[in-house]
């Protein structure tokens, strides 16, 4: 490989097409089920009813702007060498830049309409019970709007949406667009002022707000005999790891870990301190696997991503910690899963297909998530400790417990104080 090839593959290729061995793993998870964006699954016999309402969006996005269609035409072929070079394994059919532009500009009015409806951050000229862009619609059509947008091979380059918007208002706003496009996949992630999300795509965006700023830690204890021992980055897999076994959460309950949810979103800010492991809170449903399982391609197809591993680690951590239905229910009771599949069954095994092709790394590339679940392997592993929590959940549940225990254990001391009072003062 030379240094020209290793620097194009860094700085060009973005949107790949998932190989066919992994393909089989999961057939539908990687394939559009209601719209296309961009060429690789344009044309699709299941996908078509969609194009008639792209044009619609086109033909809205056009009368608001009030400019013809040649300007944006234009300004999408001045980009298109870049455009084609961000497809890896670009179809010969759409190597035609006449094809490829005019394809670019009407998804890309499509997914801007898309996102300025749903997250209402332009004016919206849609009837009300517009199937796709009216109140309906935000309901029926747009989830899956959403899930179809974070598909690896179903990408669509922010610099199409860039190139539109700059055109529309003759100014371009690089940093806006990706806000917008970020809060309609993630409408719950909240940005400084000052932060720029960075992403090419709207799938390296919404990766970018799970797994990057601030980087996980493992908090030492402050008391001796605790936990952790040293301060670690919770990042890669090492191999050995697979040799481990399983400490699912309700072992972790039975050893007196307490889990308690974190009001972050990352994925990989896993803390423990002392006896308090903090996870956050995930919603498990229907597009909760086709997400993981494209963010975990892109991982893999993609040279040059900031922090690789942290997916992969979260993934295998937590294919840990849920294994069975019980796991699920304690876990939802914490508020760290929200379960809208209703059935806890279901999520254990969503773990364990996710899991199943993780590829692991070995220890001294990193390994600091595996060195905290390794850590309260042995923690659980100690036998007084399950028995300590035991006793703590039978007799301290309720902040009374402990006078109740305390006034049996006097009440039975007396009892006993006096019966040998009795039988002393007999013999004499």
């Amino acid at each position: 490989m030379t240094m020209q090839q290793r620097q194009q593959w860094r700085t060009t290729s973005c949107i790949y097409l998932v190989p066919e061995r992994n393909r089989k793993l999961n057939i539908t998870a990687y394939t559009p089920q209601l719209v296309s964006f961009g060429p690789f699954h344009h044309g699709l016999a299941s996908l078509r009813p969609m194009e008639e309402h792209k044009h619609r969006a086109l033909l809205h996005f056009l009368r608001r702007a009030c400019k013809p269609l040649s300007e944006f035409v234009a300004a999408m072929e001045g980009a298109a060498e870049q455009l084609e070079g961000m497809y890896q394994g670009l179809p010969a059919e759409w190597r035609d830049r006449r094809r490829l532009v005019r394809l670019m500009v009407l998804d890309g009015c499509f997914m801007l309409e898309v996102v300025r409806a749903a997250t209402a951050t332009a004016e919206n000229d849609y009837h009300v019970d517009d199937p796709v862009f009216g109140w309906h619609g935000a309901v029926n059509t747009i989830p899956y709007v959403r899930r179809d947008m974070l598909l690896i091979e179903n990408q669509l380059p922010l610099l199409v949406l860039l190139k539109l918007i700059t055109v529309e208002s003759g100014r371009p706003d690089p940093s806006g667009i990706k806000r917008q496009v970020l809060k309609f996949l993630s409408p719950s992630t909240q940005l400084m002022d000052d932060v720029v999300p960075e992403g090419l795509h709207p799938l390296q965006l919404f990766r970018w707000s799970r797994v990057a700023e601030q980087r996980s830690t493992l908090v030492p204890a402050t008391n001796p005999g605790d936990v952790p021992s040293h301060q670690h980055q919770l990042d890669q897999v090492p191999a050995e790891a697979e040799q481990r076994s399983d400490i699912s959460a309700m072992d972790l309950r039975d050893a007196g870990i307490h889990l308690r949810k974190l009001s972050s979103k990352k994925i990989s800010d896993i803390r423990l301190a002392g006896h308090v492991l903090s996870l956050p809170t995930l919603t498990v449903n229907e597009l909760t696997e086709p997400i993981f399982v494209n963010l975990v391609a892109f991982k893999r197809l993609h040279v040059g991503l900031s922090s690789p591993f942290r997916l992969t680690a979260y993934l295998f951590f937590m294919s840990k910690v849920v294994k069975t239905a019980e796991d699920v229910a304690f876990l939802s009771s914490k508020g760290i899963i929200r379960n809208a599949l209703d059935d806890g069954h279901k999520v254990a095994e969503l773990f364990a297909r996710m899991s199943a092709d993780l590829h692991v790394y070995p220890p001294e590339e990193g390994g600091r998530l595996v060195i905290l679940h390794q850590q309260l392997e042995k923690y659980c592993q100690e036998k007084w400790r399950i028995w300590r929590a035991h006793i703590a959940r039978t007799y301290f549940r309720s902040p009374w417990a402990p006078l109740s225990l305390a006034g049996s254990v006097f009440f039975l001391t007396m009892t006993a104080a006096n019966n040998i009072y009795n039988v002393l003062r007999v013999r004499h």
